[in-house]
């Protein structure tokens, strides 16, 4: 689904355009998805698993502030989205903050981020209604199989079935949050560092299967 929104969106800015086999080298993992009052990773295990990865809150209440240190500090007020900057962030809320926060990675092999966001962006809610609904569905589903894992989604037991519904719902909010960031000015990234020989491969693989 990615692939065909990045293909057929009209906006006039270039973006790359790759064969379906390198769409498919995307790598997707949402580790947390939760809605309340904003919580922060204690577990070891749960920060070594963020440190590579980004964040995206819906501010529903009070305010956030969110700097790349406690000097500089910027004043978030709901209701808005917040997309965090990539490579870290200091954070502080209001008591009465609620947000719904989504913590993921979406990454080539090579560990580059499909969006590099190098600031932490804001925009209204109205601009993004896919991006809610997209991550309230997920959110729903989560919440229904899983409780309330705040931190832990990760972790979680599923069986095949969960695992392609969850596949499903998750690759829906990829594309909801790719139109988000397109709409923002950010580019996706080019895919670096795989080998083109072992791309061949793989396509010699699914020839022979034909």
């Amino acid at each position: 689904m990615l692939p065909e929104m990045l293909s057929t969106m009209r906006m006039n800015i270039p973006l790359p355009h790759f064969r379906l086999i390198d769409w498919s080298q995307l790598r997707l993992n949402i580790l947390w998805i939760y809605e309340g009052a904003p919580v922060i990773p204690l577990r070891k295990g749960a920060d070594k698993n963020t440190e590579t990865s980004s964040s995206v809150w819906l501010l529903e209440r009070g305010t956030a502030w969110v700097g790349p240190d406690d000097a500089s500090m910027q004043a978030f007020q709901a209701p808005c989205w917040v997309f965090l900057r990539h490579d870290g962030h200091r954070h502080r809320f209001s008591h009465d903050a609620c947000i719904l926060s989504i913590n993921f990675r979406i990454m080539w092999p090579d560990g580059v981020p499909l969006f590099n966001v190098a600031s932490t962006l804001t925009a209204s809610v109205d601009r993004h209604r896919g991006l809610d609904r997209a991550s309230r569905r997920l959110l729903d589903w989560v919440e229904k199989r899983f409780g309330n894992t705040r931190l832990d989604l990760a972790f979680q037991i599923a069986d095949l079935q969960d695992f392609f519904v969850f596949q499903r719902l998750a690759n829906n909010w990829m594309a909801a949050y790719a139109e988000a960031m397109l709409a923002l000015g950010c580019l996706p990234s080019r895919m670096r560092g795989v080998d083109e020989r072992m791309m061949q491969v793989l396509l010699n693989l699914y020839a022979c299967d034909s």
